[in-house]
């Protein structure tokens, strides 16, 4: 039987990217394979990647738009036609626009299909509708933290992996690469082969900490305290890097007591507030002040009187800040010996050090903490911006950066005002009906790309807002946790049933061709926007076929620059953008950064939260690096802080792991995969199961008072004592009973407004 071979892109959130070959007989996808690679390192494809036939033709593949024909999550259903489907949606969006205005409709995504035909083409959508998003508010405290300090580049989330091959160092804080990122842990191994250190941080013995030439076991949620530790170890120990603090971070910034602000020249009336000759002012030796041009050597600590203006170099700022935290104090509060944080410290400062930051740290209410505190520890010991040197690992790479330019063809001019919400908040804004104190009415709520009542915080809490979403249109690819309660489902193509553009994260920008047809009667997302588009009566605006959308998009200088068309990319398949004989690492060629000071800012000047719901928060506090415990997630009273109140109830901490077998939901059904992992499993220290008399195999019940789940249980020394683990990616069915969603609280930190998975206590007994 003749075989074709087309060419495709995997782009599920393992943020992998990896492109492959598509083999095709008689109409049907039969099988995949690696795509051949001029960089060896990159060649791989990984065991989902090599099972998207059973995805493809999965038993749960929605192939027919379908209206509810019961209760909501009932699980009946009547096929209707996508002219039916169409006519329903917009005719009731229209109503809703008239009676309560475009803000109530509400579009969630994520990343579930991380494509530009999808996600950012249906932001076109809604902007030009005026309609309201609700942020997912999936790792905002790792993005938060990063991106401020540091800005928000191609480059600010990760270097060439080829840069991992220089360092002395790599230190894996809260990320279980062999699980999450294996195609990347391939870097690492070799690092390894040539003399590199592993150091692995986490709560728990991963198979990541197995690999690890030291691994640290960290108190959860105590990561901040243990970067600050650190940094104050440097510090005092004078590790750090004077030549990156003063020409490529805010340290010899001078910090006004008054306000918190940078010294400026408005400030001795030299220039106009806020005008672009007002420049940031350093200080010398000998007193002369000047701008970061003409102070080319300035001093790093102080404190001084200027002009009536009280000023503290932000390098002092921070140097205060750490001083509480010397290794005995976080020894105690991490539960790592003090010797230990020392040595840490040491081989950071020496590197050429690589962080592989992942997210577990994010996944506590005080999350950002970590990332702010492990940031300012980057910077002051000068270990970014040289080989080896850097970050890396996991969802971190560079080279994920499109070569597209689509902001004029996602929100083109003209479009009205539309607000933007964050989900952990939205349950409580529909039943308050203000959203701080603005007033909130979401009639429509239209979720793609993601399977919201799969991985959001607060399940119940959830599902009782929905109670309050009079139509609930949910476009995928199978029928989930979150299509099983919608009003109306829309079948979605598969990444190999639409032609796509996309980018690798080793370098390879990729033609993923249209390699079959869309099973039944499921469409791209990009013909369901143009559809929905056209009928809300924006024929005009929803008018482009894909490739003159990515013919557009690649029509730039920057695409050119590389030799990209989305013409020459069909003609070719796939073109190398990265070429094999140069590694890039972040910011090789000086200091700037794409921050508003140009420099990496451990100091922040104007603090403000991710979502400004009207809640106070306290600014000078938050500028530098700080820590507050976890929520719920506080067993102990170590250091002084008083154990959680939920803790008083709910003696265990519930959190979840990457597994090899699915990207959050996506495969969570694959026959394949489920050969290898059949069934949800809660891993127990042995110690914690033993005052429960619980035994492997006993079948168990995990709770708290927003909910529960049941599952087998499996003792396991590898859990820190007193923490519970699950698989992460399950779904409703799979469990035994109840949802390991409704376990989890839907409580942020002020600042930064995240879905904070692991900040929950919980109780298990024998069922």
């Amino acid at each position: 039987m003749t075989e074709t071979v087309t060419y495709g892109v995997c782009r599920g959130d393992c943020l992998g990217h990896c492109p492959m070959r598509v083999h095709v007989r008689a109409g049907h996808v039969v099988k995949t394979s690696k795509l051949s690679h001029p960089i060896p390192e990159f060649e791989r494809i990984c065991q989902r990647g090599l099972t998207h036939v059973q995805r493809i033709y999965a038993a749960d593949r929605l192939q027919h738009p379908l209206r509810r024909a019961g209760k909501r999550g009932e699980g009946k259903w009547e096929q209707i036609t996508w002219e039916e489907a169409v006519e329903e949606i917009c005719s009731k969006w229209k109503d809703y626009r008239r009676e309560f205005g475009s803000g109530s409709i509400a579009f969630s995504d994520c990343a579930g299909n991380s494509a530009l035909d999808s996600r950012p083409y249906t932001k076109r959508l809604f902007n030009l509708m005026g309609a309201t998003r609700i942020d997912n508010s999936f790792d905002n405290s790792f993005f938060s933290g990063i991106l401020d300090t540091t800005g928000d580049s191609p480059w600010s989330v990760g270097d060439d992996e080829r840069n991992l091959l220089k360092a002395k160092y790599i230190f894996a804080w809260g990320s279980n690469l062999t699980e999450a990122g294996h195609v990347h842990y391939a870097f690492i191994n070799k690092a390894r082969d040539l003399g590199a250190k592993l150091i692995v941080i986490d709560p728990n013995y991963t198979i990541a900490a197995s690999k690890a030439d030291l691994f640290v076991p960290i108190r959860p949620g105590t990561d901040a305290v243990l970067a600050m530790s650190m940094l104050h170890v440097a510090i005092k120990e004078k590790l750090t890097d004077e030549e990156t603090l003063g020409r490529g971070t805010v340290a010899p910034f001078l910090v006004k007591e008054s306000d918190g602000k940078f010294l400026r020249l408005s400030d001795l009336g030299r220039a106009e507030p806020e005008s672009e000759a007002d420049a940031i002012l350093l200080r010398d030796r000998e007193g002369r002040l000047g701008t970061a041009e003409e102070i080319t050597a300035p001093v790093l600590r102080g404190t001084f009187e200027i002009q009536g203006h009280k000023v503290t170099t932000a390098y002092d700022l921070l140097t205060e800040r750490v001083q509480e935290w010397t290794p005995g104090r976080a020894a105690e509060i991490c539960d790592i010996p003090a010797e230990t944080i020392e040595r840490l410290a040491r081989m950071y400062a020496e590197g050429p050090t690589t962080l592989c930051g992942g997210y577990g740290p994010d996944h506590y209410a005080n999350g950002q903490q970590f990332y702010y505190a492990v940031m300012a520890l980057v910077l002051a010991t000068g270990q970014i911006g040289k080989p080896g040197a850097g970050l890396n690992g996991h969802a971190m790479s560079g080279f994920l950066e499109n070569y597209a330019d689509i902001d004029e063809l996602i929100e083109p001019p003209g479009c009205p005002e539309r607000m933007t919400i964050n989900a952990p908040l939205v349950p409580e804004a529909l039943e308050s009906g203000k959203y701080g104190d603005k007033p909130l009415v979401i009639k429509s709520l239209y979720v793609y790309d993601q399977n919201l009542l799969g991985n959001q915080t607060d399940r119940q809490l959830w599902l009782k807002a929905l109670e309050k979403i009079d139509l609930f249109v949910v476009a995928d690819v199978t029928m989930n946790d979150t299509s099983r309660y919608a009003d109306i489902v829309l079948p979605a193509a598969h990444y190999f049933e639409t032609d796509t553009y996309d980018m690798s994260y080793s370098g390879v920008a990729v033609y993923n061709a249209k390699a079959v047809e869309p099973l039944g009667e499921a469409k791209g997302d990009f013909e369901i926007v143009n559809l929905l588009g056209s009928g809300m009566g924006m024929e005009q605006e929803f008018s482009l076929t894909r490739d003159e959308f990515f013919r557009k998009a690649l029509d730039n200088d920057k695409a050119r620059a590389v030799g990209l068309s989305w013409d020459k990319l069909k003609e070719k398949g796939y073109i190398h953008v990265l070429k094999p004989e140069t590694p890039v690492y972040m910011h090789g060629a000086g200091y700037t950064f794409p921050t508003p000071t140009k420099r990496g800012e451990f100091y922040r000047e104007n603090v403000a939260p991710v979502a400004d719901v009207g809640k106070l928060f306290d600014k000078k506090r938050e500028a530098l690096p700080c820590w507050n415990p976890p929520y719920e997630a506080w067993l102990t009273s170590a250091g002084g802080f008083p154990r959680s109140e939920a803790a008083e109830k709910y003696p265990l901490i519930f959190t979840s792991k990457r597994p090899k077998f699915r990207v959050h939901t996506q495969y969570s059904s694959n026959p394949w995969l489920l050969e290898l992992w059949k069934e949800p499993v809660v891993t127990i220290h042995p110690l914690d199961a033993e005052k429960r008399g619980i035994k492997t195999g006993d079948t168990v019940k995990i709770f708290n008072d927003r909910g529960y789940v049941v599952v087998k249980a499996a003792l396991n020394p590898a859990n820190r004592p007193g923490v519970l683990v699950i698989d992460h990616g399950w779904q409703k069915d799979d469990f035994i009973e109840g949802h390991y969603s409704d376990l989890s609280s839907h409580k942020s930190d002020v600042m930064v407004t995240n879905n904070a998975f692991f900040d929950c206590a919980v109780e298990v007994a024998k069922r």
